[in-house]
């Protein structure tokens, strides 16, 4: 599991792509103009494309390897952007492990429609509603 990681985050270092990734989304930010009132905006932004990632990244892969895909590429932005280094840690450890739940993948529901030998649709609904 984690020489995957490492051959994935080798190949990002290596490339230069984690840099360019936490600066375009720094530039895509940087685009809408908000002033300087707009530190809270950037914040909330860069959190969600955080999220997003996560949650994207998370679909495929455990929670840890996805925590550490996502703490390379994101973590230094969200610090970058006065975030506590902790918090942001914890932001990006928890929407990587809430993966786990959501659809279309859904591991941890179809691991418990199994055991319970219910329905596996019911099952995933009610974890989406329970996550949201």
């Amino acid at each position: 599991m984690f020489l995957a990681v490492t051959v994935i985050d080798v190949c990002l270092n290596f490339t230069g792509l984690s840099k360019f990734v936490a600066i375009d989304v720094l530039r895509f930010l940087l685009s809408f103009d908000l002033g300087g009132e707009g530190a809270i905006i950037f914040q909330f932004l860069a959190l969600l494309m955080t999220m997003l990632l996560a949650v994207l990244l998370g679909m495929g892969m455990p929670a840890v390897p996805a925590y550490i895909n996502v703490a390379l590429l994101m973590g230094p932005l969200l610090v970058g952007l006065g975030i506590a280094t902790f918090t942001a840690h914890m932001f990006i450890f928890y929407f990587a492990v809430a993966s786990a739940i959501t659809p279309p993948v859904a591991l941890a529901a179809f691991a418990a429609s199994t055991i319970t030998k219910l329905n596996r649709w019911p099952q995933v609904s009610v974890q989406l509603d329970l996550e949201l």
